[in-house]
């Protein structure tokens, strides 16, 4: 599985859980590192890190970061449900002739598109609307935004989110 959207993905979970870090970085023996600034490493920031599964690398000794690590199998294990529904569906989109489109899974539980349309025939609107997605207006000029809720998308495909470990 791609590392870049798992890492989009553990980007989100961190965010949500009120996690301040700066930014990942490979680390080495299989494991993905999380760059926390001293001014940010505090009790309760580590705590919440080591809730959602890393642990502070004590090898790395910087004087202005911390780095916390968790295994690259269980990075990709969290996030293995949600990665399999966005493989799914993205194989649905390009089956109904959408398959220029940037997606995002939003705080609210839904899976949003900002796709490209044709604004001349509304063809890729209508396909979208049919097969669930409710449109939310133009990005762009010709980039329309969509999106449809997860718990329909799980229904869809017969994927339960709820399965992934936290």
């Amino acid at each position: 599985m791609d590392i870049t959207k798992n890492l989009q993905l553990e980007t989100r979970r961190l965010y949500e859980r009120g996690i301040n870090f700066r930014m990942f970085e490979h680390s080495i023996g299989g494991k993905v590192g999380v760059v926390v600034r001293n001014s940010d490493n505090t009790q309760e920031n580590a705590s919440k890190l080591i809730e959602a599964g890393y642990e502070l690398d004590p090898k790395v000794k910087r004087d202005n970061f911390q780095v916390y690590t968790i295994e690259v199998e269980e990075l990709v294990n969290k996030h293995r449900h949600m990665m399999e529904l966005i493989e799914l569906e993205s194989n649905r989109l390009a089956v109904n002739g959408v398959t220029y489109y940037r997606y995002d899974v939003t705080a609210d539980s839904r899976f949003s598109i900002s796709a490209l349309t044709d604004t001349g025939s509304g063809e890729i609107i209508r396909k979208l609307t049919e097969v669930g997605y409710n449109f939310g207006g133009w990005s762009q000029r010709d980039m329309g935004e969509f999106s449809i809720p997860l718990a329909d998308l799980e229904e869809i495909h017969g994927v339960s989110l709820a399965e992934d470990p936290e």
